[in-house]
């Protein structure tokens, strides 16, 4: 009798397509502190350029003034305000679901995660805002790379976000034996963002266990913090999820409060003034 051969346990991945590193990122990483020629690099680009402009002069920013060039926005914002701008335009024009899927609300909610997330760095000055603000724009990016292989993936976001006992990785995995976050992470680590940034990311869904873990550095812990403080403000469970209860938040608040350093008083003045002023 032939004796039969084990079947291979299927890659996850087969399917799975995570883009390159766009090649303005790579020419910006490439001119390192040479600020003029990062500033020349990004005005080649007439789209990239006309995208930062209008990004630049919108309210978040504050800006009194309307800014009219990259010259005079690296002036005003500086040059690492500028570069995470440039990085969420790619990331945007490097995820392509396709025209069957409409993907408005996902994009809505990651720009409204990374203004309440560098608000929050702002009020707080706990962490850098540029730094916080790219970890809102990415932090979700995963999702639209895993609808390109599960065109039903936003439903099986849903069902996430509705499960409490199991929360939102699991069931992902249930699903598809992988998640959002840990594809993000992999995007992230395929464009070069500080690993800080990439661990945040990697486990932003993993609860109190996240901010427990004794092998995570503190600044990653913050970050983690920042981001789930965000995306409750930012309503994701909503947004994404599809949930009036926000049960990810119910479950992490006193902690996140915590590593904060906020209590019930400073939190509540924070999410206002995100409401009021951010989203206004």
């Amino acid at each position: 009798m032939a004796q039969q051969q084990l079947a291979e346990e299927p890659d996850p991945f087969d399917g799975v397509v995570i883009p390159s590193k766009p090649q303005i990122l790579i020419d910006i990483q490439a001119a390192g502190t040479d600020t003029e020629k990062v500033i020349e690099l990004i005005e080649q680009d007439t789209g990239i350029s006309a995208s930062v402009l209008k990004t630049i002069n919108s309210p978040y920013f504050g800006l009194r003034v309307n800014v009219s060039s990259i010259q005079k926005a690296v002036l005003l914002l500086g040059i690492d305000s500028v570069i995470s701008i440039v990085r969420s335009l790619a990331l945007r024009s490097n995820l392509n679901t396709g025209p069957d899927v409409n993907m408005e609300e996902y994009w809505d909610s990651s720009m409204d995660v990374a203004k309440a997330a560098g608000s929050i760095a702002t009020q707080t000055k706990i962490c850098n805002r540029d730094t916080a603000y790219t970890l809102g724009l990415f932090h979700n990016c995963g999702i639209p790379i895993l609808i390109q292989k599960y065109s039903n993936f936003l439903d099986i976001v849903k069902q996430a976000y509705a499960d409490e006992k199991l929360g939102v990785l699991k069931v992902e995995r249930n699903a598809t034996k992988l998640d959002h976050a840990y594809v993000g992470y992999k995007l992230c680590k395929l464009w070069n963002l500080s690993d800080k940034l990439c661990q945040a990311i990697r486990y932003h869904h993993h609860g109190k266990s996240f901010f427990k873990e004794k092998k995570i550095s503190d600044e990653i812990k913050i970050l983690g913090a920042v981001l789930m403080f965000a995306e409750h403000v930012a309503e994701v469970h909503r947004t994404l999820g599809g949930q009036d209860q926000d049960y990810v938040w119910d479950d992490i608040a006193p902690t996140v409060l915590e590593i904060l350093g906020l209590n019930e008083e400073n939190y509540q003045n924070i999410k206002e003034y995100i409401l009021d002023t951010v989203y206004s």
